[in-house]
């Protein structure tokens, strides 16, 4: 979905503002990993978040 490793390890670790300004990793580290997948995959369908 994001194309090259790299470019997914940079959305990984930056800060987003979908999930207030926290790094999506946060999530997946402190048991949020279901929101990010319903994220990953509203965006794969092109619906919005």
């Amino acid at each position: 979905m994001l194309g090259e490793e790299a470019l997914a390890r940079a959305w990984l670790h930056a800060g987003h503002p979908d999930f207030s300004g926290k790094p999506p990793l946060d999530y997946l580290t402190e048991g949020g990993a279901k929101r990010l997948g319903d994220y990953l995959r509203a965006a794969v369908a092109g619906e919005a978040a």
